[in-house]
């Protein structure tokens, strides 16, 4: 629990250095993928549930914690070997009033992980694609 903790809050602070440093065609990448045994099931469900719970615990106040918790989520898992994508969704300028609505999700062997809904339905075509550092973006056409 202790390195969860402490790797849990060194992402959500690395998720929010890059949150305030981001500019307009800057970029960012996740840690690569490590080459270590396949975690079981039941690491994986504690470290998920570990990571979520420090976010909501840190994060309670913040409206639209979709990035951290899919860069910390993204992050901790695929530094033990899990190949997790993050997704960034935005859509159209004009069916929201001028105001930007985006979502951030991740997604393993192509299916929304960790979500309640599918993103795709709202998200339904990829811009453009990074595999080397793990990112998607794409966009409500």
């Amino acid at each position: 629990m202790t390195t969860c903790f402490r790797e849990s809050v060194g992402q959500m602070l690395s998720a929010w250095k890059i949150k305030r440093s981001m500019k307009p065609g800057s970029s960012m990448a996740l840690p690569p993928v490590a080459e270590e045994r396949p975690l079981s099931s039941e690491e994986e469900k504690r470290i998920r549930f570990w990571v979520l719970f420090w976010v909501r615990i840190f994060l309670f106040w913040k409206p639209g914690i979709c990035f951290y918790r899919s860069y910390t989520l993204a992050s901790v898992l695929r530094k033990r070997g899990v190949p997790l994508i993050l997704n960034f969704g935005c859509r159209n300028w004009a069916e929201t009033e001028g105001r930007v609505r985006a979502h951030c999700w991740l997604t393993l062997n192509d299916e929304p992980f960790e979500e309640k809904d599918n993103p795709k339905l709202t998200y339904s075509a990829q811009w453009t694609s990074s595999p080397e550092n793990g990112i998607r973006y794409w966009i409500k056409p």
